[in-house]
């Protein structure tokens, strides 16, 4: 498979509901058809067609009480997918943002992996 590159990955999808919330993956956006609907492509190469509420930009920076979506960490990595969440505080010294993840899980999240749910 051909990987894009990070650049050309300007939002995210959410792809299926295999979470709670859904799990939602960078893509770059193509063709919009008559009914509203967008093509997506991943950059792993796998394409989908998703409406435009499924869809949402990606690099909006959040405030404390904004929807996000923000990537989790568990066992040293994070997820390959961003999870959907709500920003709690901000932490002062390093930056890092408290997301309370709609799937009951709750943690500090590097900022740059925290992005303001923002639906095309």
């Amino acid at each position: 498979l051909q990987y894009l590159a990070v650049q050309h990955l300007t939002h995210f999808v959410k792809w299926d509901d295999k979470e709670v919330g859904g799990r939602w993956y960078e893509c770059s956006v193509g063709q919009t058809y008559s009914d509203g609907t967008l093509d997506v492509i991943l950059n792993t190469g796998h394409r989908g067609v998703y409406r435009k509420s499924d869809i949402s930009t990606r690099g909006i920076n959040s405030s404390t009480g904004d929807r996000v979506l923000a990537y989790q960490y568990s066992w040293f990595s994070y997820y390959s997918y961003a999870s959907k969440g709500k920003q709690g505080a901000t932490h002062a010294s390093n930056g890092q943002i408290w997301v309370d993840f709609d799937d009951g899980n709750a943690d500090w999240v590097d900022s740059q992996y925290v992005h303001k749910l923002s639906p095309i």
